[in-house]
């Protein structure tokens, strides 16, 4: 029984986290686009790469930028960082 609560709870953590993922792309994607940047330019301003860049756009990926990475996009958009993944 307690390892089937310990399955539940593990379960629940799992979909929040992919929600999550879910929301951060949605609201990248329309930070980006809102102010009519590309892709390719965005990296450039930020100073990341371009492939990285993609996956952080991608719900097909699990990746979640850097602490780092996370204060060059906030700070690009100007918004903050819990804004980018609530």
């Amino acid at each position: 029984m307690q390892n089937k609560a310990k399955m539940n709870k593990l379960s629940l953590i799992v979909k929040k986290l992919f929600m999550t993922k879910l929301q951060f792309v949605k609201r990248l994607k329309e930070l980006r686009i809102a102010s009519g940047i590309s892709q390719a330019n965005l990296c450039k301003e930020i100073d990341i790469g371009q492939r990285l860049y993609e996956f952080y756009e991608s719900e097909r990926y699990s990746s979640i930028p850097t602490h780092k990475n996370l204060i060059k996009l906030a700070n690009f958009f100007d918004c903050s960082i819990d804004y980018l993944l609530c």
